[in-house]
């Protein structure tokens, strides 16, 4: 998945995280669950910000 894509999902998710925390409250299994999911995309975002920035170092 391309890095703009990753970025625009984990906007949505994060809609999605904010609609679950006022519907159940921030402590329910659904909103942490959503939470580590988006926490997991953005380790993956940032995985490929470095590795971008590290090719264009490396030319």
């Amino acid at each position: 998945m391309e890095l703009k894509e990753l970025g625009y999902l984990i906007e949505q998710e994060r809609c999605i995280l904010n609609m679950l925390a006022q519907r159940y409250g921030v402590l329910d299994q659904r909103t942490l669950a959503k939470s580590e999911e988006i926490d997991i995309m953005v380790s993956e975002y940032n995985r490929q910000r470095m590795q971008l920035g590290q090719k264009k170092n490396s030319i």
